[in-house]
């Protein structure tokens, strides 16, 4: 399996590419046939995504709720 930021680059050139491709006129089976295999590359990209475990994020205890890793609650205030 791929990581996230690969199938991010893979799925990004697909569409760039399948975008020039209709913009130049190629014949519609073809175009339809792309725009399908393009909604399998969409959900691969997807599953990459959730399933890459490169950054690992805090375990939290019992009783602690979720929030951003990067953020300190004390210095929020309010919005």
């Amino acid at each position: 399996m791929s990581g996230a930021r690969e199938s991010i680059l893979f799925t990004s050139i697909y569409l760039l590419l399948y975008i020039i491709l209709i913009n130049i006129g190629i014949p519609l089976l073809f175009a339809g046939l792309l725009a399908i295999i393009w909604q399998f590359t969409l959900l691969w990209m997807i599953y990459c995504i959730l399933k890459d475990d490169k950054i690992k994020y805090p375990q939290f205890n019992d009783g602690t709720e979720w929030g951003y890793a990067d953020k300190n609650s004390n210095k929020l205030g309010m919005f």
